[in-house]
């Protein structure tokens, strides 16, 4: 029961690390003086290492590769879904924009 509450924990922590991710590059190319992207350099070494830390089970684990693959294949499944869910989303949007510009 531990290990599926670790992995999920780790799962979110990767989700929730992405958003601030793109964040910290967007600063980095949108950087006005060199203080802004020095800081947003950190914050974005900071978000790489605790993705990459979060993805490593934990000592106690039986099987790592299994943990490890569990943890990625969630991740990997849940932004993946939101892609989609994102992607289907702007398509009826668009679609709906063309359907009211021919009324």
């Amino acid at each position: 029961m531990k290990g599926a509450y670790d992995v999920l924990v780790s799962s979110a922590v990767l989700i929730t690390m992405v958003p601030f991710l793109l964040l910290f590059a967007s600063a980095i190319k949108l950087s006005a003086t060199p203080v802004v992207a020095i800081a947003a350099g950190v914050g974005l070494f900071t978000t790489i290492s605790s993705l990459i830390l979060s993805a490593f089970p934990s000592p106690d684990e039986p099987n790592k590769p299994l943990a490890v693959a569990k943890i990625i294949g969630l991740t990997g499944f849940l932004l993946g879904s939101g892609a989609m869910l994102y992607y289907v989303g702007r398509r009826r949007h668009q679609a709906l924009a063309r359907a009211a510009s021919i009324d």
